[in-house]
């Protein structure tokens, strides 16, 4: 009970270990995230209930100081008394100045919200996702000029999507969320094939080609189809492309956006 009031008197002067203990814990200010944790289970927050007289707190904070050690921060008589002080009430230790407030209760509250869904996987996928994106936007301390920003760019590409031109799922493609899809799919067993975006007709690294140019020739690469190791053909006589590059997946020539 005494090293969450420890942490946040030496906070000041170990600000990388607070760094560190305060993402392992989930919280946004390492000390008070480890008192949370301790009274959310059940553990002793307070030395006045497991029988620390008041009067002995001065005592205490007398031969503490009287054989010194290392410590992050310089102890004082005076300083250890009020941490022992308060810890003796059990007070929880206020959060490091310039610290993220704790937006926990938000997420929690975001989640309970979908409670309802009577299809269990469902509650799960949003359970997640919401997690995620709490999590996401309080680790990078999102700004509300970025998250302006990120809101225009999935309105842009709703805007310019159309029955025959899926601007999310190429950008499903950009994050290689559909590689991930895929490969989670069709690679359970040893026994399965390569998965189609990464398959055996796949060609790292293909070669850039002008506008209007035609696609003819051989990707050198590697493949392994049948046991049989080599080169294949690329798409034959081709087809345009306004931009990008292109690569060979199972005989099909497919473009990438260029960044």
């Amino acid at each position: 009970m005494i090293l969450p009031h420890a942490m946040a008197y030496n906070a000041p002067a170990a600000r990388e270990a607070m760094d560190r203990i305060a993402p392992a814990l989930g919280v946004p200010d390492a000390p008070t995230g480890l008192f949370d944790l301790i009274r959310r289970t059940g553990g002793p927050t307070s030395l006045r209930d497991l029988g620390m007289a008041e009067a002995d707190l001065d005592r205490a904070a007398e031969l503490a100081t009287a054989q010194p050690y290392p410590n992050p921060r310089e102890l004082t008589r005076t300083c250890l008394a009020d941490l022992l002080r308060d810890a003796w009430r059990g007070r929880r230790p206020q959060a490091a100045a310039g610290s993220a407030p704790d937006l926990r209760p938000s997420t929690d509250e975001v989640v309970a919200s979908f409670d309802g869904r009577t299809n269990p996987r469902l509650r799960q996928l949003l359970t997640d996702l919401a997690r995620t994106l709490h999590a996401y936007t309080i680790r990078n301390d999102l700004t509300p000029q970025e998250w302006q920003r990120a809101i225009d760019f999935l309105t842009d590409a709703g805007h310019i999507t159309t029955d025959t031109q899926q601007e999310f799922i190429l950008l499903s493609d950009t994050l290689g969320v559909s590689s991930v899809v895929d490969a989670l799919a069709n690679s359970r067993t040893p026994e399965t094939s390569s998965s189609a975006i990464l398959g055996p007709f796949y060609v790292a690294g293909p070669p850039r080609r002008r506008t209007r140019q035609r696609h003819r020739g051989r990707l050198h690469g590697h493949t392994d189809v049948g046991g049989h190791h080599g080169d294949r053909p690329g798409g034959g006589a081709g087809r345009r492309c306004r931009r990008g590059r292109l690569a060979v997946q199972r005989g099909r020539l497919l473009r990438r956006p260029t960044p």
